[in-house]
């Protein structure tokens, strides 16, 4: 048997169980069995969205080194991702704002948000 824990609202639980999910909705459950098994995840945790949650996966992303905490305003990040990381789409990414300055200063795609 297995225990499943809340820690600052989340629920976690092994990978194996639904044990704690905060829906009985089988096909959320369903889905989410699917991608952990996916992912060869070991932990799953349910995220209901609570300021301590946002603030520990922050703190987790700056840690992991995903996320570089910026200055201005506050609770913005940068979010980088490897130059060898195949996703990369910035010529086909654009920035939507009213300015160009408002999209940033490392934004290289910039289109007027409408």
């Amino acid at each position: 048997m297995t225990t499943t824990t809340r820690n600052q609202g989340a629920v976690t639980a092994p990978a194996s169980e639904a044990d704690g999910a905060p829906t009985t909705h089988q096909g959320v459950l369903d889905w989410v069995a699917e991608v952990t098994a996916l992912t060869i995840s070991q932990v799953v945790v349910w995220v209901g969205g609570s300021d301590a949650q946002w603030s520990i996966l922050a703190e987790k992303l700056i840690e992991a080194g995903t996320f570089t905490s910026l200055q201005h305003p506050p609770n913005c990040f940068l979010a980088a991702s490897s130059d060898s990381d195949v996703a990369r789409v910035e010529d086909r990414t654009f920035i939507c704002s009213s300015t160009r300055r408002g999209a940033g200063p490392l934004t290289t795609e910039w289109t007027l948000a409408r």
